[in-house]
C-alpha cells in the first residue's frame, strides 16, 4: 500500500514537473514571439519614419520653392520701397534745393534794382532774407557788403566781407570794398594791404593804382601816392587827371622840375588846357 502510494505520489511529481516544463516552454515561446512581433512593429515604425521624412525632404525641396519666390518677392518689393522712399526724399530735397536757387536769384535781381536806385534799406531786407536761405552765397555777401558801405555802417560791411573771406576767394570788388571800409574806420594799414591786393588782382586796370594812390594821398604820403599815379598813368596814357595828380605831388615835395614836365605832358595831348596853362606860368615865376 505504502509502495503504491509512493508510486502515484512519484507519478504526480513527475507530471506536475512535465506540466511545469510545458508551460514554461509555453511561456518563454510566447515572450520570444511577442518581442519578435515588437520588434518587427518597431522596425516597421522606423521604416514608415523614415520614408515620411524623405516625404518631408523632398516637400522641403520641392514645394517650398513657391514660398521662397514669395519670400523673394516680398523682400524686393520692401526694397524698391525702401528705394522710392528714398527717391522721393531725394527729389523732395532737391525741389527745395531748386526752389531755394530761385528764391535767392530773384532776391539777388530785386536788390541789385533797390542799390541802382539807391534804396539801400529795402536793398538789405531782401539780401538778408536771402542769406537766411543760404548764409555762405557768394553774391549775397559781396551785395550786402556793399550796402553797408553805402549806409556807411562799416563795421557790419566787414562783418560780412569776413565771412566772404572765410569761404570764396578774394577778389577786386570785395578786396576794394574791405580796403574801404578800413578806410573809414581809420585802420589804414588794412585799407593799404587790400588795395595792393586788388592791383594784384588787376594789375592793369589803372583805376587799381589810382585807389591806392587816393590813400596816399589822404594820408598826406605824396611820394608813394606819385608812384601809384605814374603806374595808373602808364596804363591811360592820356588821362589828364593822372597827370596833374602825379605833377601836384612833385610840387608837394617840392621837386619843381618833374612838376614842370608832367604839366607839359599834358599839353600834348590837351594843348588848351587852362589849368595846365595856369600851373605852368606859376612856376615860371618861381624860375622853373
Amino acid at each position: 500500500m505504502y509502495n503504491f502510494f509512493s508510486q502515484s505520489l512519484s507519478f504526480y511529481y513527475t507530471l506536475i514537473t512535465l506540466a511545469l516544463c510545458i508551460a514554461t516552454y509555453i511561456i518563454i515561446k510566447s515572450i520570444a514571439i511577442a518581442y519578435k512581433r515588437e520588434k518587427e512593429s518597431i522596425q516597421n515604425a522606423l521604416k514608415a519614419a523614415t520614408q515620411e521624412l524623405s516625404l518631408t525632404k523632398e516637400f522641403s525641396k520641392e514645394t517650398l520653392k513657391p514660398f521662397e519666390k514669395e519670400e523673394a518677392i516680398i523682400r524686393n518689393n520692401t526694397i524698391q520701397k525702401t528705394e522710392k522712399s528714398s527717391e522721393t526724399t531725394t527729389t523732395k530735397e532737391s525741389i527745395e534745393l531748386l526752389q531755394r536757387t530761385a528764391e535767392i536769384s530773384n532776391l539777388i535781381k530785386k536788390s541789385e534794382v533797390l542799390i541802382g536806385q539807391k534804396k539801400f534799406k529795402d536793398a538789405e531786407k531782401c539780401l538778408i532774407q536771402g542769406l537766411s536761405y543760404n548764409e555762405r552765397h557768394k553774391k549775397l555777401l559781396e551785395l550786402i557788403s556793399q550796402v553797408y558801405l553805402s549806409l556807411q555802417q562799416y563795421s557790419k560791411a566787414i562783418f560780412f566781407l569776413d565771412t566772404f573771406f572765410a569761404h570764396h576767394k578774394e577778389n577786386v570788388a570785395t578786396c576794394n570794398n574791405y580796403a574801404l571800409a578800413h578806410f573809414y574806420i581809420k585802420q589804414f594799414p588794412t585799407t593799404i594791404t587790400y588795395y595792393s591786393k586788388a592791383i594784384a588782382l588787376e594789375p592793369n586796370n589803372p583805376t587799381r593804382y589810382e585807389n591806392l594812390g587816393k590813400i596816399f594821398l589822404a594820408l598826406e604820403n605824396f611820394e608813394d601816392a606819385g608812384k601809384c599815379y605814374i603806374e595808373a598813368s602808364k596804363l591811360d596814357t592820356k588821362n589828364r587827371e593822372y597827370h596833374k595828380t602825379i605833377a601836384e605831388c612833385f610840387k608837394k615835395e617840392t621837386k619843381y622840375q618833374e612838376a614842370k614836365t608832367w604839366y607839359e605832358k599834358i599839353l600834348e595831348f590837351s594843348p588848351y588846357d587852362k589849368e595846365t596853362l595856369q600851373a605852368l606860368e606859376d612856376l615860371n615865376k618861381l624860375g622853373f
